[in-house]
């Protein structure tokens, strides 16, 4: 094993001597220690600020008034009872996400492992007692171009934290809907309804579920994850996202 992980190594040298890497936010070679990001471009990574909306993570002016919830989080149904996110949905972070989803490198996700780490050691473990850990599904077409699910990979990564249950096929994509990301928020908020079904409803039948997903902007997606998973009979649902819109 130290003969192949050596081998590697060199091979791993080479590569990058004859074609080297760059950061994948700058454009500035990488350095020896330095992974898809330079430490510059790393360090301007920001997590969310507190005070934080208690419903959906959007963060709160400091001295509000609002009491712990936003006002947008005031006026809309959601069938989640909470959202926990990580870092913000900046121009720096939305090329990173340009990368791994649209480029296919899943390994950029790496990027976020400390920053997800410490915000999972900031809950309190108690929120996810006997929680089963849901990742929201892509459709069949955008699955086979990827060749995988972020949300799934984040999903199978808290689940080994908190030592709790993933079911990665438990919710279905069933209607193929235009992405999210290029319409306007009164389109997204409309665009999947009836896009997802719970495969088997006695599975989360009075259990308690927490839904991942990678980005957080109006909360379209996991809000209609959430409604099915209550029609099927969830006590309870809180949603994780990595990144969400400031």
């Amino acid at each position: 094993m130290l003969l192949q992980q050596e081998f590697q190594n060199h091979i791993h040298t080479f590569v990058n001597l004859v074609y080297p890497a760059r950061c994948i936010a700058c454009g500035l070679l990488l350095v020896y220690n330095e992974d898809h990001i330079c430490n510059n471009c790393y360090n301007k990574i920001k997590l969310l600020h507190t005070p934080l909306c208690k419903k959906c993570s959007r963060e709160i002016a400091r001295f509000s008034t609002q009491n712990d919830i936003c006002t947008p989080c005031k006026s809309t149904v959601f069938y989640f009872k909470r959202c926990f996110s990580v870092v913000q949905y900046d121009e720096l972070t939305k090329a990173i996400f340009h990368e791994i989803k649209f480029k296919k490198r899943r390994s950029c996700i790496t990027i976020f492992k400390n920053h997800i780490l410490s915000k999972l050691n900031a809950l309190d473990n108690a929120l996810f007692t006997n929680t089963i850990v849901i990742p929201v599904p892509l459709d069949r077409r955008r699955q086979k171009e990827r060749d995988f699910n972020q949300s799934e990979i984040l999903a199978k990564y808290i689940s080994s934290f908190f030592h709790l249950r993933h079911k990665t096929n438990m919710l279905k994509r069933i209607k193929q809907s235009i992405p999210q990301s290029i319409l306007n928020k009164k389109m997204r908020l409309h665009n999947l309804e009836g896009a997802f079904c719970v495969r088997n409803k006695t599975e989360v039948n009075q259990k308690k579920v927490l839904v991942v997903d990678d980005i957080f902007t109006t909360g379209s997606t996991v809000n209609e994850c959430a409604k099915v998973l209550k029609q099927a009979g969830a006590t309870e649902i809180m949603v994780f996202t990595l990144a969400r819109t400031i």
